[in-house]
């Protein structure tokens, strides 16, 4: 063991020794490199494209020589290609110029090869650098946005566009948009600088200059845009008026209860009444319900929009008078102002007395202050005095000529194309367009104007005309007569005196309307084979054109057939277009499947349902259900109408779900508009609750007509409408209940065709009829009645003063109708009586 240690000790100093007889290796030189490398020379920046390149670690009489290389070599240049080395580095200056070149994507390889002093290459060193042109300036370009940058639609998509200065500059635009609030909204706008707003609002969309992304702002520009409608300011005009300025038109878009108006200190709340806007549409005048407090801030809000108003609502300072021109032969407002101190209308804020007095040539103020004048050209000194409440006078004085009437321009019109010369209601909440017109059909068209406060516009004289009558003919009156397919545009020309404005809407001419679909208001019916003789359900039949429109199948074959032959009496009836169904005591449960075809022209079309007939049950739940006969029913009275028709409502007891019998009611009502009827719905109703009789079965009269032997007769319908009928009962358990169901009746009688011969009576009349008479004409037919706008008094009733003016609503016309043959086997003609609107505004003499 001693020997081991001894030996491994002489190993150990033997190799020490050896080490220490090695020589140590002195620290390898740094090996030649730039002192600085760059990705990029830019040509226009502070140092104008001039870099310093600098080799280091190199030793006194190197030589360096200098070159470059790459696809933009060319516009490399060295202040020495070649030095000897004095000390440890040797530099050059690198002067980079694109003479505006495009050298978007060039690069260049900066190279320095080291030689020794015996000439040898002992290094190469390489610079790899793209060459830029950093941006000086930029510019915003909106040109490809067609609309004003302050009334741009919601997601819609405008393209901005950017150019930079110099033209070869190789950094880039990077778009930005910002809300009013701050909010980043960047991410709708593309890298091209396409944005597509989400949400109406102030926007600021800012392109900017960088060499990257993050890099420093180089250049910028910014322009604000408005996203939808924008408010742009509010101003009072009156006592109860403000304007409310816009950025874009927004006559379609704006209504007076949009706008919210209180005071600023929560003392007060102003409603807006009603708005009327100016030309262009930018511009609305809105009237409140109250006016506003002098000397009180109110805040106008629309929407996120909110402005202020300095009320002002001062004693009168000054009248003036603000008509000069009236039209000849029609009474015209008189129209004037009352200012205070601050210039805002008060007219309607303060008390007073305004009278009016002059010298009127050829005319005369009307009772109700009213210019009226004859002559064109002459001209009426008036005079208008204010007197205030403590006899304080202010007065004016105007010169207003007579001018010739001219027509006025509609804020808002309709137009339809009917079947008949009635004419429609347009002001109807159910009103709706047509400008269609099939080759195998004639109609009429129909025109109303209404002016900024929604009331119709009484022109004296609306004529039609075709612009191509090879396509479709137009009489004046409105007939239309289609030729052949196309599209055509009908002019309508509305006349005032000797003034005429005209308006076109284009029509369709349809190919022949052929039936194209059917289709059942039920495919499956539920019945039970109950004892009641009468009991009956109904499914109605629709007629399809290729065009979607309803088609009459009462001239149209067809047949019914149940497919296994099973005996149920199920029928239909062309004339109503319904299959009746009926099942009674002897029909067996179980399902019938019926094929029903029709044909009409060259086309047939088959369809299908099926009858399910359940046996009366005698437990279950026990429901009741007050049911009509003809939900809907048109009064129309033609050569078929034999007899008074009537409509049955009853009340049904069905046992879980399956009907079992008609059962009795304790009472009944029927009611239309808060009004109560009796069965015969022709008579006037009442306005407190008729309790009609009880019993099992219900019977409501909707026309009468009244046969004279070889004499003409008379027709009353009932209005038109939606009834109620609520049926009382009591149920199985002897508890009081109610149930109720809807009865329609409809009018499709072709109505006498009304023509407005003029607006002012050419000789003076004493009652509202016979103004109507004096002023309009109908066709088959005589004006029985008619109503007015403030008077619950009709027809011949209503008086008249010379030169008075009233707005008719309404007229009853009295027209003759064939009918059948009625019970005393005479034929008969019947009076039918027609309500019609006339809206209108007529003048007495």
């Amino acid at each position: 063991m001693k020997q081991k240690m001894i030996k491994a000790c002489a190993v150990i100093t033997a190799f020490a020794l050896l080490l220490t007889s090695v020589p140590l290796q002195t620290k390898a030189a740094a090996a030649p490199a730039f002192k600085l490398c760059r990705s990029s020379l830019y040509e226009n920046t502070k140092a104008k494209g001039v870099y310093t390149y600098t080799v280091q670690n190199l030793k006194k009489g190197y030589k360096v020589k200098w070159s470059a290389t790459g696809t933009g070599k060319k516009y490399i240049k060295f202040s020495k290609k070649s030095a000897t080395v004095a000390k440890t580095t040797s530099s050059t200056k690198v002067t980079f110029n694109s003479n505006s070149a495009s050298i978007k994507g060039k690069k260049a390889v900066i190279t320095a090869n080291v030689y020794n002093t015996k000439n040898k290459l002992v290094k190469t060193v390489k610079d790899t650098v793209a060459l830029k042109v950093q941006a000086a300036s930029l510019s915003m370009d909106t040109s490809k946005i067609n609309s004003d940058l302050d009334s741009l639609s919601l997601g819609a998509s405008y393209d901005f566009d950017a150019s930079l200065e110099p033209a070869n500059t190789t950094s880039n635009v990077y778009w930005s948009v910002e809300d009013k609030s701050g909010q980043d909204y960047s991410s709708e706008i593309t890298e091209d600088g396409v944005f597509t707003p989400s949400k109406a609002g102030l926007y600021t969309i800012t392109a900017t200059a960088r060499n990257s992304k993050t890099g420093t702002d180089l250049a910028k520009e910014s322009k604000t845009i408005t996203v939808g409608t924008s408010l742009v300011s509010v101003n009072q005009i009156a006592a109860n008026q403000f304007t409310a300025t816009f950025n874009t038109n927004v006559k379609n878009t704006v209504k007076a209860s949009d706008f919210s108006v209180r005071a600023s200190a929560g003392t007060s709340t102003l409603i807006p009444k009603s708005i009327k806007f100016s030309a262009d549409g930018k511009t609305a005048t809105i009237t409140t319900h109250t006016n506003f407090k002098d000397a009180t801030v109110y805040t106008v809000t629309y929407g996120s929009f909110a402005k202020t108003i300095n009320a002002s609502v001062g004693a009168v300072k000054e009248v003036k008078l603000l008509t000069t021109t009236v039209p000849a032969n029609k009474a015209a407002d008189l129209e004037y102002a009352l200012y205070d101190e601050n210039g805002m209308d008060v007219k309607s804020a303060v008390t007073g007395t305004v009278t009016f007095d002059g010298e009127i040539p050829n005319g005369y103020i009307t009772s109700d202050n009213k210019l009226f004048m004859t002559k064109e050209g002459k001209e009426a000194s008036i005079t208008i005095t204010y007197t205030t409440s403590d006899g304080t006078k202010f007065t004016a004085t105007q010169k207003i000529t007579c001018v010739a009437l001219t027509a006025e321009e509609a804020s808002s019109y309709k137009f339809t194309i009917t079947g008949d010369s009635s004419e429609p209601d347009f002001k109807a909440s159910d009103f709706k367009s047509n400008t269609n017109i099939s080759l195998d059909e004639s109609g009429y068209a129909h025109f109303c104007a209404f002016d900024e406060n929604n009331t119709v516009i009484n022109y004296e004289k609306i004529s039609y005309t075709s612009t191509n009558d090879e396509i479709l003919i137009v009489n004046s009156n409105g007939k239309m007569v289609p030729v052949k397919e196309g599209n055509v545009n009908v002019i309508v020309t509305a006349s005032q005196g000797k003034s005429e404005i005209t308006y076109s809407f284009a029509v369709t001419i349809l190919g022949k309307r052929t039936l194209n679909s059917i289709s059942l208001s039920s495919h499956s019916v539920a019945m039970s084979n109950s004892y009641e003789s009468d009991y009956t359900r109904y499914i109605t039949v629709t007629g399809k054109d290729q065009y979607g429109n309803n088609v009459d199948l009462s001239g149209a074959s067809y047949t019914l057939q149940e497919t296994s032959n099973k005996a149920l009496p199920v029928t239909y009836d062309p004339t109503t277009q319904q299959i009746s169904i009926k099942t009674g005591i002897t029909a067996t449960p179980g399902t019938y499947n019926y094929k029903f075809t029709i044909t009409s022209g060259q086309k047939t079309i088959t369809t299908s349902f099926i009858v399910v007939v359940t046996a009366v049950p005698s437990t279950g739940a026990v429901g009741y259900v007050a049911e009509v006969t003809s939900p809907t029913f048109d009064m129309k009275v033609d050569q078929t109408t034999k007899t008074n028709p009537s409509i049955k409502v009853r009340l049904a007891k069905y046992i879980n779900g399956v009907f079992v019998e008609y059962t009795d009611f304790t009472s009944a009502t029927i009611q239309r508009n808060g009004l109560y009827y009796l069965n015969d719905l022709t008579l006037n109703p009442s306005k407190t609750e008729v309790a009609l009789s009880a019993g099992k079965e219900l019977e409501f009269t909707p026309l009468k007509l009244s046969f004279k032997k070889n004499a003409v007769g008379e027709c009353v319908k009932a209005p038109v409408g939606t009834y109620t009928v609520t049926l009382k009962y009591y149920d199985n358990t002897g508890t009081a209940k109610t149930s109720t169901t809807s009865l329609v009746l409809k009018d499709t009688q072709t109505v006498p065709n009304i023509t407005i011969k003029k607006l002012e009576a050419e000789q003076s009349v004493t009652n509202a009829l016979a103004l109507v008479n004096e002023c309009l004409s109908v066709s088959n037919g005589v004006f029985e009645s008619c109503t007015a706008t403030g008077t619950s008094l009709t027809g011949d009733s209503i008086s008249v003063a010379a030169g008075e003016k009233i707005h008719i609503n309404t007229v009853t016309v009295k027209s003759i109708v064939n009918t059948g043959t009625p019970s005393d086997g005479s034929m008969a003609k019947v009076y039918v009586y027609n309500t019609i609107n006339v809206d209108r505004t007529l003048t007495n003499k």
